[in-house]
């Protein structure tokens, strides 16, 4: 039998990895009193907002689920006993969790119901036992986890010492991480949150220095700070309800407000969209402010040396491109996209450019600013997807559209549709989605049924499906493949 600190951790990655639940209840709140305000990262998990998700009942110590979880836990040959053991854990438990990486070391920590009961729970299944440390303290014989009074903290990265845990107990009110980032804590803690979750930049940065990614860490403050005026924390949190799923991700700056967004970007102009089908199964769109090519025109300068004279003159071409520029693609046959340009002028040099780079089956044409390219035959058809007009970026799924059929290799006709968005957050931007489907989490778990159940299946190939013979010529050899 597995021993339970290992159950206990597995559930614990399961929840973050896959769902990432946030904790909506007084036991985050004085869970977080018990984080280090240096943190590098904290997570608040709501175990029984996530098993809701997901139909999940335990009658008599009999765990049930929805069917696909069900499905997925045969599939992938989960120990049934393993299962029960985690759901009899969480029976001992409030449900509620925080996961917080202090330093290299990352911990769990949660309150129970009943501390004598769970400790006996533990050392029956476990095969280890609590020894008393003293002051109220116990600590488990494999070192991974200690007890005091009711809450718990488990090392998720190896032993985790009493006298730790009693430095967390006594943080003192400016090193709390509820404490220094109340506002933060605050939204974690709140009702409805499926994730909630903070990360603290200048940390994880100090941490990669320490162990020795210091190059990792330069690219990566480089790239922040050309997107973003005083980034401190990102913050990240979703929900699920019966019939959508909601994400959203943000920078905030030291005051715990929205960072400002240095990349100057525009609304999307929905009604410079009928040059596409906007029926498809998929529809992008940017929009791309002239300051934003004034922008691109600069960092070409400085770090184009590089750049040969035609190379050049096709990167001076496209930095013309101004406006709304947008995509749909129904399938291989039925692909189109709008290029916006400054003038008239612009976009028919751009169409010059990009006909030298297209095959004979795809249509370049230019109208009025744009240049449209594809195959699609549906052009300037229905309105732009709800929720593009508030973008910068915006990308849209619709699984129900027929011409999935074609593309996906299983069947997503129940999966809905996806909403992408990258929007402004006061003067800064934050990544959202929407996922509007009935039970978000049992659908993807259908999803992932299916998916397996495509790979396990026998499957064969011979030359006589095919209409000639493979060629493999030699790397001179140019291959046109129709789009």
């Amino acid at each position: 039998m597995k021993k339970i600190y290992c159950n206990l951790a597995l559930l614990a990655t399961m929840l973050v990895m896959l769902f990432g639940l946030g904790a909506c209840s007084d036991d985050a709140e004085s869970l977080l009193e018990t984080v280090p305000a240096d943190s590098q990262v904290v997570v608040t998990i709501d175990g029984d907002e996530w098993l809701k998700s997901i139909d999940y009942k335990n009658r008599d110590g009999k765990p049930t689920f929805c069917p696909e979880m069900d499905k997925l836990l045969k599939t992938t040959g989960v120990d049934h006993a393993m299962v029960n053991n985690v759901a009899d854990a969480l029976e001992l438990t409030e449900k509620v969790f925080v996961l917080f990486v202090n330093g290299q070391d990352a911990f769990l920590t949660f309150n129970v119901k009943d501390a004598d009961k769970f400790r006996a729970w533990v050392e029956k299944h476990g095969g280890k036992s609590f020894a008393d440390e003293g002051k109220g303290f116990y600590r488990l014989s494999s070192g991974d986890f200690v007890m005091k009074d009711k809450q718990v903290w488990a090392s998720l990265s190896g032993k985790i010492e009493t006298d730790r845990v009693e430095r967390f107990l006594d943080l003192g009110k400016k090193n709390r991480f509820s404490e220094k980032f109340s506002g933060i804590a605050s939204s974690m803690t709140g009702s409805g949150r499926l994730i909630s979750g903070f990360l603290n930049i200048n940390e994880v940065f100090s941490l990669l220095h320490k162990i020795g990614e210091t190059q990792t860490a330069a690219q990566m403050q480089f790239a922040l700070g050309m997107a973003f005026k005083d980034a401190a924390y990102l913050t990240f949190d979703a929900s699920v309800s019966s019939d959508k799923s909601e994400s959203s991700l943000r920078v905030l700056n030291k005051d715990e407000e929205p960072a400002e967004f240095l990349i100057p970007m525009s609304r999307i102009n929905t009604a410079a969209m009928n040059k596409i089908d906007n029926r498809a199964f998929c529809v992008g769109a940017i929009d791309i402010s002239p300051d934003l090519t004034n922008m691109l025109g600069c960092l070409m300068k400085t770090y184009g040396s590089t750049m040969g004279p035609e190379e050049r003159a096709v990167a001076d071409t496209f930095l013309s491109m101004q406006g709304t520029s947008a995509f749909s693609v129904n399938n291989a046959d039925e692909v189109l996209v709008s290029l916006g340009f400054k003038n008239p002028e612009k976009a028919q040099a751009a169409a010059g450019i990009i006909k030298g780079f297209t095959s004979g089956s795809m249509r370049v044409g230019t109208t009025g600013n744009f240049v449209v390219v594809g195959t699609g035959k549906a052009a300037n058809a229905g309105s732009s997807p709800k929720g593009f007009g508030d973008a910068y970026i915006a990308l849209y799924f619709d699984y129900a559209n027929p011409s999935m059929k074609d593309i996906m290799p299983v069947d997503c006709s129940d999966m809905g549709t996806v909403l992408m968005t990258l929007e402004p957050d006061g003067k800064g931007a934050k990544l959202k989605s929407v996922w509007n489907v009935n039970k978000p989490i049992c659908t993807a778990l259908r999803l992932a049924n299916a998916y397996l159940d495509m790979m396990s299946a026998p499957r064969s190939f011979s030359y006589e499906d095919m209409d000639e013979e493979p060629y493999f010529g030699d790397d001179s050899t140019a291959i046109d493949f129709e789009l």
